[in-house]
């Protein structure tokens, strides 16, 4: 064989030298609301080199997806745990269930301010993952949202903190509170340790944060809004999995009790196949149709599901938190303080929702 010349090795020598800065590059924000450290090493005990603040962009190795449901990033990760971001209870048929979910990532090695180290991915969240291409919100002055994953609904990062978040907290009374939180962000990674996955690769979470029970749903307001506590009111899920209160024995809405809360059922026009949907209404036969309508598109429908009732904002009438459940389907926050004239209660924020399969 011959020996290759000594212009021929160098060559390769560079080639080599170089090959490891042409790796792909992905970027990702950092949702930690402290800031991720840059550690030196991919455990989190490594020398920290540095530390990104809340909403910086860092660049992480990556590489596209290998075949189906399968997901790999290079230079081979270290998979680890850390802690445990969220716990919950659901009813399994037979009795309830505490589910504890845990905070399971990698360590990514990543490039941040000229210095590579590596960070643990379950803090930082890509644009898809940030929601920022989903439908537009309804105005710019309200938010809702419901406390878990986002990876089939179109919440939104709070990158600038511009909002006020309050939480709906359900107390020992059985009473509702409205109280202020921050949010938490973590990313959720159900990848196992080959990189395979079953419907989705990895979520973003958003929680309130150093809380021992997650509040039914979270409001975002532009200007600082009134805490209050023992708010009446009633829910549809106390506990999830478990049948809606607001419906009957029979599958079909109880329309008696929606009634005391001012919500009438209906039924469409078709007669073949009715659907029930819900309007409000007044102890004088006033009637108030709700109608969600979608973004650039001519179609609209009404929502069929109650979630939620009380007074949130202090007015003594009742507010709601409504469904329209669907393909694209949202949950609809509606107050009594920014009813217009002739209604019961304003739209002021949706959370768009959409099946994840």
């Amino acid at each position: 064989m011959a020996i290759p010349s000594l212009r021929f090795s160098t060559a390769i020598l560079l080639i080599c030298c170089f090959a490891a800065p042409l790796l792909a590059q992905s970027p990702y924000t950092v949702v930690a609301a402290s800031g991720l450290k840059l550690r030196a090493t991919p455990d989190p005990n490594g020398k920290v080199l540095a530390i990104a603040p809340f909403g910086a962009q860092v660049m992480a190795d990556t590489t596209p997806k290998h075949g189906y449901e399968r997901f790999s990033i290079q230079p081979k990760a270290r998979r680890d745990t850390l802690g445990m971001f969220n716990q919950y209870t659901i009813w399994n048929g037979t009795t309830t269930e505490t589910i504890r979910q845990l905070h399971t990532g990698y360590w990514w090695s990543v490039r941040y301010k000229g210095q590579r180290g590596y960070m643990f991915s379950g803090f930082l969240a890509n644009k898809e993952e940030l929601g920022t291409d989903y439908y537009p919100e309804l105005n710019e002055q309200w938010r809702v949202m419901a406390p878990g994953g986002n990876a089939c609904a179109s919440t939104h990062v709070d990158l600038k903190k511009a909002w006020f978040w309050y939480g709906l907290f359900r107390e020992s009374s059985g009473k509702y509170a409205l109280r202020a939180v921050q949010l938490r962000y973590v990313v959720a990674d159900y990848t196992d340790e080959q990189g395979h996955f079953d419907l989705l690769q990895r979520e973003l979470i958003i929680l309130a944060a150093d809380v021992t029970e997650q509040p039914l749903f979270l409001i975002g307001k532009r200007e600082p809004w009134t805490e209050r506590s023992n708010i009446s009111g009633d829910e549809a899920y106390p506990v999830a999995g478990k049948m809606s209160r607001f419906v009957g024995k029979d599958g079909a809405p109880n329309a008696a009790l929606l009634r005391s809360f001012g919500v009438i059922v209906e039924k469409t026009a078709d007669v073949q196949y009715p659907v029930n949907f819900l309007t409000l209404g007044d102890p004088k036969g006033n009637r108030q149709k709700l109608t969600l309508r979608y973004p650039g598109q001519d179609y609209s429908q009404p929502p069929s599901e109650l979630l939620w009732v009380g007074d949130l904002d202090g007015d003594g009438r009742n507010d709601y938190l409504f469904n329209a459940p669907g393909e694209i389907g949202a949950y609809m926050l509606y107050l009594s303080s920014a009813a217009k004239k002739g209604e019961m209660a304003g739209l002021v924020a949706v959370m768009w929702h959409w099946y994840c399969c």
